[in-house]
């Protein structure tokens, strides 16, 4: 009896205990305790310390490399520092975080491209919380609100995007990356005045700048001003007599204009210097070559069967994309294999993302048994 006596005791007294020391807990204590000592370093120490992490940013170059070069930041500025090395290893971390926040935007694209939304949507948020982090340390860095502004653009946040891109041009303003993302925003939701208005002023900050002039160019043919969007796709295939992608945009031109043969050459003149690459560029030489003659109201110039030939191509080349195969659809219905050309199209409708009204215009149409023609932009 004594004995069980004794070990309830004993049990009381453990759960006192075990009370006081949690009531303990939540007494505050006192500053003098909760301030630890910060790790005093000798000048030569912090001399070394900073040159050690300066040797890490001359060979980063992927995001876990700049992770690691964020986290030895935050170590030394754990540390007791002169006020210099701090300011240098707070920018040195910013430096740090927008560096990742540009690989991770690289990311992004890269998983959108094979079709990982989900994936691709957690890395862009993971972007977005570097590029703020980075703007809170360091305000006046113009890269952080340019890498942001990609990031809300591509969430359709479209007001916050220019907001970070108009920041751009007031901190860099010799610099053309406010005014060219700024004016691709604004081509992105058809307000095509203001973005030839920023395209220009791109240009001005930057003449050589090919992106830009190509930009201008696609203003004036949504702006129906052709012979000024024809001038300035000139210009840069001179600039670039190699460049695909000028010779199919003006080829473009010319073919909303109804210039099937200049439109025709330009497409035939982009195949050739894709030559046997098997890429989405050279894909789009024969796959729009193959729309033209598919789908052209001039009889000189009409050739579904070839168009089939090539819209093969172009999925050889590029892949079974909704794009290509809507091609190869419009190719069958014009040679009258209107049943092939439905299940083709509904491939193509599949596969896109958005399917757009003009995709499914055109089923219906093959299901009636009529082919797609070209007409004139007017």
């Amino acid at each position: 009896m004594t004995t069980r006596c004794s070990m309830l005791l004993v049990a009381f007294c453990a759960v006192m205990f075990q009370a006081t020391c949690f009531a303990q807990t939540l007494k505050p204590r006192k500053v003098a305790e909760k301030k630890q000592q910060q790790e005093k370093l000798t000048s030569e120490q912090q001399d070394s310390l900073t040159s050690e992490v300066y040797e890490m940013t001359k060979s980063a170059k992927t995001a876990s490399q700049f992770t690691a070069i964020i986290k030895r930041c935050d170590a030394a500025l754990e540390l007791e520092l002169t006020e210099e090395n701090t300011s240098y290893f707070r920018s040195l971390k910013a430096w740090g975080l927008n560096k990742r926040a540009g690989k991770r935007i690289d990311s992004y694209f890269e998983i959108m491209a094979i079709g990982n939304d989900l994936q691709a949507k957690a890395i862009l948020k993971n972007a977005k919380q570097d590029a703020d982090q980075c703007i809170d340390m360091a305000p006046r860095k113009w890269e952080c609100y340019l890498n942001r502004g990609v990031i809300h653009s591509q969430l359709q946040d479209f007001d916050a995007a220019a907001k970070d891109f108009k920041k751009v041009c007031e901190l860099a303003e010799s610099k053309s990356y406010g005014w060219f993302n700024l004016a691709e925003l604004l081509f992105q939701k058809r307000e095509y005045r203001k973005a030839l208005e920023n395209y220009k002023k791109s240009l001005e900050v930057s003449s050589s700048d090919v992106q830009a002039l190509t930009g201008i160019a696609h203003c004036h043919v949504r702006l129906k001003q052709p012979e000024k969007a024809f001038e300035k796709y000139t210009i840069v295939i001179r600039m670039r007599p190699d460049s695909i992608t000028a010779l199919v945009n003006r080829g473009d031109a010319y073919r909303t204009t109804g210039q099937w043969q200049k439109a025709y050459d330009d497409y035939s003149q982009a195949a050739k210097i894709a030559g046997d690459n098997k890429t989405a560029e050279a894909a789009m030489t024969y796959q729009r070559a193959a729309w033209l003659l598919a789908a052209c109201p001039d009889e000189n110039l009409f050739q579904p069967d070839t168009a089939i030939k090539l819209a093969t191509t172009a999925i050889e080349k590029g892949g079974s994309t909704a794009l290509n195969l809507e091609t190869l659809a419009i190719a069958q219905a014009a040679t009258g294999e209107f049943d092939t050309a439905v299940k083709t199209q509904l491939k193509a409708i599949a596969t896109a993302k958005s399917p757009s009204n003009e995709m499914k215009t055109r089923l219906e149409m093959f299901k009636n048994e009529k082919p797609f023609q070209l007409s004139v932009t007017k």
